[in-house]
């Protein structure tokens, strides 16, 4: 297991270019099972950018 917590100051503009850029990354790994090679397993991932104030 992985995980990792942060806190950045972003601006709105930002946050979605950030958003756009964690959903390429996922498509850069994204495979169904029938291609994954036979040591993975699947993952759930989660992202939630939400203001902390």
């Amino acid at each position: 297991m992985r995980g990792s917590r942060s806190l950045i100051h972003l601006t709105k503009g930002e946050l979605d270019a950030f958003h756009d850029d964690y959903l390429a990354l996922l498509a850069c790994y994204a495979r169904g099972p029938e291609d994954a090679p036979d040591d993975a397993r699947p993952v759930l991932l989660r992202w939630f950018g939400l203001p902390a104030d």
